[in-house]
């Protein structure tokens, strides 16, 4: 077995972050336990919290797909949930609530992804590290404060997620370090006065190899983040990247449940007046007594006035100095010449002195020069960032991330627009064999229309074809708009494709109806203007840009009915409608 000693590689950064992260005295460490080990922590006999009821609702379903070996981690899975979630939305993360929002609906994602599914291992391993990555995140920024808030919280409005921000500002890989403080959390105590050799190995000899990431591209924290944000901030659109395409997932009924677990946090927060943990979760305890509840009501704020995590944060070594505390060895030295051993001690951010920069001191060996160097250079690379966008940060938020601090309007349910690669796509061809078994067994009609708008000249500009923040094109989100409202359209399925394609899947509209209607439509949002297709005057009407249009329909598909067989026309037909003009749409019955 390799040595402390002889752990001689080059130091990962993330072990550095996560050494700090074990002894940082601030951070309320309880859900660790069940975060690094679920199964062998067991569920509290207290009564559940509304938030924990509100989550019931989803593990519950859980647990009847739950094996008997699985069965300990989903009946605890709530209790732990919710205590997470109020630690993380307590923090002072940022000054904009959405952030928050944001992060804990994307450690939730998965499990709605897995009621929807039938799936549990999967979806609760997925839910389980995303929560973990969410307490790292909530650890970094009590232990760096304002500046690296600030720099999330930039981000967050150009629609980068935690993970992104780290890895391109800091080159922190978070799933390398969520996995190494999980790890070494389970060798640690928190309440010991040195770190075990176990731990030390871990850290000082942690290979990236060996914490490779092992998240599926649909849990991937980047792309939850962007789901999190269509239905966290209301907008009229929700883009469903390609990952989540081959779920059904009831878009309406998650944003229902999350609409309450998000007003349960925000009356949380507001009953707690800005403080920056819940009640009776502090440090690495779950639940404080009575006397301590009591003195925490009478006195809110310690001696100096200053709220308690201002205390440890702050002025965490100030009585500590008084007594000839030296910090740099892990023990406590009092004036009379006695040790005895603190936690704080470890790893903590102190005043050096004559040196404007807090000086990083560490218990042996992992207070190695790498380690300093490492939590030293990130400081000051967090307050480089911090006062480049200062100026931006202060100023006034815009006008759709101000709105975001009251409740955000339901997005409509029928307006998924969902990312695929081309017509081949696997994904896309699933969903469409999944279409055409339910015409079958209903005796519904089916039809495929793939629609392009482009300039009419190259060197012309298209308002229609500026591309939004969502990476739609302005023509596909009025389109898609116009479809999902006409009262013949039942259950539509939207596409785009990387090609610059809308693909939209219709039940129960015929050929002729479906090229009379997409053609109204197209000349409608590219106008601007309400037209009256019975006029006979559409022909006549100018349209700024050209648009084209393959259609093929299938009334009544037999069992054997495969989907290539009304994808493939529907290219044909859009490859010939290219050919005829600058307004044509194609259409063909497959039989």
């Amino acid at each position: 077995m390799q040595s402390v000693d002889s752990a001689s590689q080059p130091l990962l950064p993330e072990a550095a972050l996560a050494s700090r992260l074990l002894f940082a005295p601030q951070l309320p460490t309880a859900p660790l336990k069940w975060l690094a080990a679920p199964r062998s922590v067991p569920a509290a006999s207290r009564p559940p919290s509304e938030l924990q009821q509100v989550l019931d609702e989803i593990f519950t379903p859980l647990q009847s797909l739950a094996s008997k070996w699985q069965k300990r981690e989903v009946e605890s899975a709530s209790e732990w949930f919710a205590q997470t979630l109020e630690i993380l939305d307590s923090q002072d993360l940022a000054q904009d609530r959405a952030f928050k929002s944001r992060l804990i609906l994307s450690c939730l994602l998965p499990i709605y992804r897995g009621l929807s599914a039938s799936s549990l291992t999967e979806c609760m391993e997925q839910s389980r590290f995303r929560l973990s990555e969410a307490w790292v995140v909530g650890g970094l920024s009590l232990e760096f404060g304002a500046d690296l808030t600030s720099v999330l919280e930039r981000c967050e409005r150009l629609n980068h997620s935690p993970e992104e921000v780290l890895e391109e500002q800091l080159q922190i890989d978070l799933s390398t370090l969520t996995q190494l403080t999980l790890a070494a959390w389970q060798n640690f105590d928190p309440d010991g006065s040195e770190i075990s050799s176990e731990t030390k190995l871990l850290l000082l000899s942690a290979d990236p190899k060996d914490y490779s990431d092992f998240t599926p591209e649909w849990a991937k924290l980047s792309v939850l983040w962007r789901i999190a944000n269509d239905l966290v901030e209301g907008l009229p659109e929700m883009v469903l990247p390609r990952s989540w395409i081959d779920v059904d997932v009831q878009w309406e009924l998650v944003v229902e449940h999350w609409e309450r677990i998000d007003a349960i946090l925000h009356k949380a927060a507001g009953e707690m007046g800005g403080s920056s943990q819940p009640a009776g979760i502090a440090g690495g305890e779950v639940e404080s007594s009575s006397e301590d509840a009591a003195e925490e009501q009478t006195d809110p704020a310690g001696e100096d006035g200053l709220p308690r995590d201002e205390q440890v944060q702050a002025g965490l070594l100030r009585d500590e100095q008084e007594k000839g505390v030296r910090i740099d060895s892990g023990t406590v030295v009092s004036d009379e010449g006695s040790t005895q051993p603190t936690r704080a001690s470890h790893l903590s951010c102190v005043d050096g002195g004559s040196s404007e920069e807090p000086v990083i001191a560490v218990d042996p060996p992992i207070g190695t020069p790498e380690v300093i160097a490492h939590v030293q250079n990130t400081i000051a690379t967090l307050k480089e960032l911090a006062d480049l966008n200062a100026e931006e940060l202060d100023g006034p938020l815009d006008g759709r991330r101000a709105d975001s601090m009251s409740a955000p309007s339901r997005p409509d349910p029928k307006l998924i627009i969902s990312e695929i690669r081309s017509h081949n796509d696997p994904i896309f061809v699933s969903v469409i064999q999944r279409q055409i078994a339910l015409c079958h067994n209903e005796d519904r009609s089916i039809s495929l229309a793939s629609i392009v708008v482009t300039p009419e000249n190259a060197a012309d500009q298209c308002d229609a074809c500026r591309l939004l923040e969502n990476g739609l094109a302005i023509w596909q989100q009025r389109l898609a708009r116009w479809v999902v409202d006409h009262p013949s359209v039942i259950q539509p399925k939207l596409f785009r494709s990387t090609e610059g394609e809308l693909i939209l899947c219709l039940l129960d509209i015929e050929r002729s109806e479906c090229t009379a209607m997409l053609r109204q439509g197209l000349m409608e949002i590219l106008t601007g203007k309400r037209l009256d297709s019975t006029a006979g005057t559409l022909a006549r009407v100018p349209v700024p840009a050209k648009f084209h249009v393959g259609i093929s329909t299938k009334s009544c598909p037999g069992r054997a009915f495969s989907p290539e067989q009304i994808i493939a026309p529907c290219r044909t037909c859009l490859d010939a409608a290219k050919q005829f003009g600058s307004a044509s749409i194609k259409s063909i019955e497959v039989y």
